[in-house]
């Protein structure tokens, strides 16, 4: 039995979260949820197995979604990361190689394409390969 992908949903809007979760949930991924920056950096330190980090830009407190993706790109540079926000628009130094964007609203199809995308099978073999050694 393969395991499922595990992906990071850092969203401070629980409805969104929620409803987010669910959708990603019932197309086989693994959820860990994060209210926060700090808890999803918290999180991705020491958790191998996440696979993919989804994140809001705007966010109480520090950091937001985009210092939260170039924190991920340094300490898991193998991460694939989206980033998304219905009001930020990335500026070019924003987003580091691997980062993503999407705007909202988005689809849940336009979502789950993306996220396959970023979630290569190539991909999904390190992630494997790292947890083994982990």
């Amino acid at each position: 039995m393969t395991a499922k992908p595990v992906i990071l949903l850092v969203e401070d809007d629980e409805l969104i979260r929620m409803l987010v979760a669910e959708i990603l949930r019932e197309n086989e991924f693994d959820v860990l949820e994060a209210a926060d920056g700090n808890a999803a950096m918290i999180s991705v330190q020491g958790r191998p197995e996440i696979g993919c980090v989804f994140t809001d830009v705007r966010m109480p407190g520090e950091p937001d979604g985009f210092t939260l993706a170039k924190y991920i790109r340094r300490i898991r540079p193998d991460c694939p990361i989206v980033v998304t926000s219905g009001h930020a628009r990335p500026r070019a130094e924003d987003l580091d190689e691997g980062t993503c964007f999407v705007s909202k609203p988005y689809s849940s199809v336009q979502l789950l394409t993306l996220l396959n995308s970023v979630m290569t099978p190539a991909h999904l073999d390190n992630r494997a390969a790292a947890i083994a050694r982990a």
